[in-house]
């Protein structure tokens, strides 16, 4: 389970191998990962805003409007729903991490997949006139 203060450890780790690894994602899923990834950005983001403007000569600004679109006054509200929804987009991260991979290795391997033969519908008797 994420918690602020885990979620800030996180946050100051540079991943330095999040480029390489976008930079290789394909297939199916790699444009939903490029997006959860953007969105787990955004979201550390914007806890690092709300930390920030809570504290002495912070972006009030950038606070206030976070606060209007969370509907709440309550910082500790605010930081609880993002570490939450941060907390789901790792996890559906990992998800779509093992799905790509393993669409991967399926593409990789030399067998060739035998496309499941199609079943026809019986045709009529009239079927081949003009």
């Amino acid at each position: 389970m994420f918690t602020a203060s885990a979620l800030a450890t996180r946050e100051d780790e540079a991943d330095p191998d999040r480029d390489r690894r976008d930079a290789g994602v394909r297939g199916r899923f790699g444009g939903v990962l490029l997006v959860v990834r953007a969105l787990i950005d955004f979201g550390r983001h914007m806890l690092a805003t709300v930390r920030q403007g809570s504290n002495e000569g912070g972006d009030r600004a950038a606070v206030a409007g976070i606060k209007l679109r969370f509907k709440t006054l309550d910082i500790a509200e605010i930081v609880a729903r993002i570490a939450r929804a941060l907390a789901l987009a790792a996890a559906l991260e990992t998800r779509l991490d093992k799905l790509a991979a393993r669409e991967t290795e399926d593409h990789e391997s030399d067998e060739p997949s035998d496309p499941k033969p199609r079943v026809r519908g019986a045709k009529a008797a009239n079927d081949g006139l003009p």
